[in-house]
């Protein structure tokens, strides 16, 4: 019998270890070429995400910012309502109706409460009926200090022909 040799390794193998040892340096070129990669894109990944908390607390300050501006301006409705309930209504009322005749009629109030103004649209059947309404609201000093008659004119469209007025008043009660 015939020995027989096998030879795994001959001359064709050891050129193949070249490419082996080729291929295996392109595979770690590859794979810290790929780490260097993941590290960038983990670093662009951590800014944007800064870059969005800060975004978000900006957001969250001009929403707080306006917040406080509706609370603000709540507060001042509220205030306003306030001041005009502490009004002395039932005094104003009170010095309007002691003034009051037949002759005259009074078409609106509109009060200016901050200013302390009020303004009285009326009509009167004439003239010294008008002006006696504006001396008698003058000499009541429990609660205007002034009454003056800003406009006046005579309808002559109405066959009476009354005397519409308009009257300024400033409040003499304390704010």
């Amino acid at each position: 019998m015939k020995r027989i040799t096998l030879n795994f390794h001959d001359g064709q193998a050891r050129r193949n270890r070249a490419v082996g040892w080729i291929l295996l340096v392109l595979s770690v070129l590859l794979g810290v070429s790929l780490l260097i990669q993941y590290n960038k894109m983990k670093a662009e990944q951590q800014r944007i995400q800064t870059m969005l908390i800060q975004q978000q607390d900006h957001q969250r300050s001009v929403h707080n910012d306006t917040n406080a501006k509706e609370m603000s301006q709540k507060l001042e409705r509220a205030a306003a309502v306030i001041y005009q309930l502490a009004f002395p209504w039932d005094a104003l009322f009170r010095v309007l109706e002691l003034s009051m005749n037949e002759e005259v009629v009074l078409l609106s109030v509109v009060p200016d409460v901050k200013g302390c103004e009020i303004t009285l649209n009326g009509e009167a059947k004439d003239w010294s009926a008008m002006q006696d309404y504006v001396r008698r609201l003058g000499a009541d000093t429990s609660f205007f200090s002034a009454v003056n008659l800003v406009s006046h004119q005579v309808q002559q469209n109405d066959p009476q022909n009354p005397v519409r007025f308009v009257l300024s008043c400033s409040c003499s009660v304390a704010e």
